[in-house]
C-alpha cells in the first residue's frame, strides 16, 4: 500500500512539473522585462551588479524552458528543408538588400543593438521592455551594433524562407522570384532592410513557425510569450489575434491570460499611474503621438497606403471573393489580421505597425490568386515592385526614402521634377 501511495505521490508531482516550469518562465520573464534593476536589487538587498546578474540568470532559465517547450520536436522541421526554397530565400534577399540598402542597425534598431551589449543592466522603457532579441545576442555573443545587425538579418533570412515555405506547403501558392521579392517590398519584411534592428519580424517568424512545429499547448503558450517579450505591441496586435483563429480554441483562456498578466506588470511599474504610462509611451519631445496625428491625418492615410502598397488590392480582391463564396471562416481571421493594426495610426512609425498584418495580407493574395487571371494578378505585383517602398509617419513629416536602388529612383525623379517641370 505504501509503494503504491508514493508512486501516485510521485505521478501527481510529475504532472505539476511541466505546468509549474511554463508559469515560473513566463512569470519571470515578464517580470524580467518589467521591473527595473534597482527593484530587484532593493527587494533582493544585493548591489546593482547583483541584480544584474541576477535577471540575467532568471531572464535565461526562463527563455531556455520556454524554448524547450516550443522547439523540444523542432527536428521534425528538417522534413521542410528544401534547397529550392533556400536558394529562392536567398535570391529574394539579395533583392530587397540591393532595393533598400541599409546594412546597418538604425533608428530605433541601433537601440536595440546597445542593449545587446548589457541587456539586464537597462532602464525599463518600451525599448527595454522588448529584450528577447538583445538579450539573444548577448547570450549567443552577438553583441553591439555589427554582430547584432548580422543576426537580426540571419532572422530576416529565416523569416523569408518560411514564408516561402508557408505560401508553397501550406497555402498552396507557388511564385516566381520576382513576384516574392514584390509581395515582400510590402509590409513588414522591407522594414528589415529598412531599419534593421528591430524585434517585429520574430513575432511573424514564430507565428508562422506555429504551423510546421508539432506543439502542445505548452509549445503554444511559450511561442505566445516570446511574442510579447520580443515585442509587446506586434504580439498583441499580430500574434494574440495569429493565435486566437489558428491554435485551438479550448486554450483560448490561455492565451488571454498572457497579455493581461504582461500589461499588469507594466502598469505595476508605473505604480498603476495610467496617465505616466500613457504619457512615456507616446511622449515625442514637447508633443505628445495624439496631438502629432491631429495635424497630420493626410499623412497618416498614406502611411497606411504605404504599409501595403498596391497588395490593398489583393486585400480588397480576397474579402470580395470571400464574401462572393460566403467563406466567412477564412474572412474573419483574414480581415481580423490587416484591420487590428489600423488601430495604431497614432504610432508615428505609422507604415511600420500598419504592417503588423502582413500576415492577413498574404491569406488575401494567395485566396484572390486563385479567382484572378494571371495577368491582373502579374500586373498588381509589377506596378507594387516598381513603385519605391518608403517609410511614412506622422512624426517624420512625409516619405521617408532608403539607400538603394528605390532610393536611387526617387532621387533621379527628383532631380528630373527640379530640372524639367519646375
Amino acid at each position: 500500500m505504501d509503494i503504491l501511495y508514493n508512486n501516485k505521490i510521485i505521478a501527481g508531482l510529475k504532472k505539476l512539473v511541466k505546468p509549474a516550469c511554463l508559469v515560473y518562465a513566463v512569470g519571470a520573464s515578464f517580470l524580467v522585462a518589467n521591473f527595473p534593476t534597482m527593484k530587484f536589487a532593493d527587494v533582493f538587498h544585493v548591489s546593482r551588479d547583483g541584480a544584474v546578474l541576477m535577471r540575467g540568470f532568471i531572464f535565461f532559465l526562463a527563455v531556455i524552458i520556454m524554448f524547450y517547450f516550443a522547439f523540444k520536436d523542432a527536428g521534425s522541421l528538417k522534413k521542410y528543408f528544401s534547397w529550392d526554397i533556400f536558394f529562392r530565400s536567398a535570391l529574394v534577399f539579395f533583392f530587397l538588400a540591393v532595393l533598400v540598402s541599409t546594412l546597418r542597425a538604425a533608428y530605433m534598431g541601433e537601440v536595440y543593438a546597445n542593449i545587446s551589449v548589457s541587456p539586464f543592466d537597462q532602464d525599463v522603457g518600451f525599448f527595454y521592455r522588448r529584450i528577447l532579441e538583445p538579450a539573444l545576442a548577448y547570450f549567443l555573443q552577438f553583441k553591439g551594433e555589427v554582430l547584432y545587425t548580422a543576426l537580426h538579418f540571419l532572422i530576416t533570412f529565416s523569416c523569408i524562407y518560411t514564408i516561402i515555405l508557408w505560401l508553397e506547403s501550406k497555402l498552396l501558392l507557388k511564385l516566381k522570384t520576382w513576384q516574392l521579392v514584390s509581395i515582400m517590398t510590402a509590409g513588414i519584411m522591407i522594414q528589415q532592410f529598412q531599419a534593421p534592428g528591430y524585434p517585429d519580424q520574430i513575432v511573424l517568424l514564430l507565428a508562422l513557425l506555429s504551423f510546421f512545429l508539432p506543439l502542445d499547448k505548452y509549445g503554444r503558450i511559450s511561442l505566445l510569450a516570446l511574442m510579447f517579450l520580443s515585442h509587446e505591441s506586434t504580439a498583441l496586435f499580430l500574434g494574440f489575434i495569429f493565435s486566437w483563429f489558428y491554435f485551438p480554441k479550448e486554450e483560448r483562456k490561455f492565451y488571454v491570460l498572457l497579455p493581461i498578466a504582461y500589461c499588469f506588470l507594466w502598469l505595476a511599474n508605473y505604480d498603476f499611474n495610467f496617465t505616466n504610462l500613457f504619457l512615456g509611451h507616446l511622449a515625442l519631445t514637447n508633443e505628445n503621438a495624439i496631438s502629432i496625428f491631429l495635424k497630420n491625418i493626410k499623412l497618416a492615410v498614406l502611411a497606411v497606403f504605404f504599409a501595403y502598397k498596391f497588395l490593398w488590392a489583393f486585400v480588397f480582391l480576397g474579402c470580395y471573393y470571400y464574401i462572393k463564396n460566403k467563406d466567412y471562416k477564412s474572412l474573419i481571421p483574414t480581415a481580423a489580421m490587416v484591420i487590428a493594426p489600423l488601430a495604431l495610426v497614432l504610432i508615428p512609425d505609422t507604415s511600420r505597425v500598419v504592417a503588423w498584418g502582413s500576415i492577413g495580407v498574404f491569406l488575401a493574395i494567395a485566396y484572390s490568386y486563385k479567382y484572378l487571371s494571371s495577368r491582373l494578378f502579374n500586373l498588381i505585383l509589377f506596378v507594387n515592385l516598381i513603385l519605391p517602398s518608403v517609410a511614412v509617419g506622422t512624426a517624420t513629416g512625409g516619405a521617408v526614402s532608403y539607400a538603394g536602388l528605390y532610393g536611387f529612383g526617387i532621387g533621379l525623379f527628383k532631380l528630373f521634377v527640379k530640372n524639367y517641370l519646375m
